[in-house]
């Protein structure tokens, strides 16, 4: 089986210091390998097709057959790093912890947690009702509500 490690160190070292970066690398037992990417003004498919030309020069097909599929990150995934919240502050987000469930706009996010503004019950909702700030080690799954209005 393809080394989950080396082939994560390869797409990051091949991605730098751009706007694209490296979500998440899967590996399944036969070999299926998938690498799913994000960037922060979108991923073109070039892009997909340019790091797959990349790594697929880095694993030798002699030693050990493998499939190779480079992704762009999907929008109804849940997101995964903190830098993906910075990227979709603005839009709306369903967040979900253990406890509860809500939807609001993300409207701050930094190192730690994120913020985002609740849609309140009624109009005289009081002002520690109108945002609600999570740690994002408390976070089951966040994802990007899609609207088309």
């Amino acid at each position: 089986m393809k080394d989950k490690k080396f082939i994560e160190e390869k797409a990051i070292e091949f991605l730098g210091e751009g706007e694209l970066f490296l979500v998440e690398v899967k590996v399944s037992k036969n070999n299926n390998i998938s690498v799913f990417i994000d960037g922060d003004n979108g991923v073109r498919i070039q892009d997909c097709i340019d790091l797959s030309k990349k790594l697929e020069e880095c694993l030798d097909r002699e030693t050990e057959d493998f499939e190779l599929n480079v992704l762009s990150f999907g929008l109804e995934e849940p997101l995964k790093l903190q830098r993906q919240y910075v990227k979709n502050i603005g839009r709306s987000l369903q967040v979900e912890t253990e406890e509860t469930s809500v939807t609001g706009k993300l409207i701050e996010a930094n190192d730690e947690s994120f913020t985002i503004e609740l849609n309140p019950k009624g109009k005289k909702a009081k002002e520690s009702e109108k945002t609600k700030t999570y740690n994002y080690s408390e976070i089951k799954t966040a994802k990007v509500v899609i609207s088309f209005k």
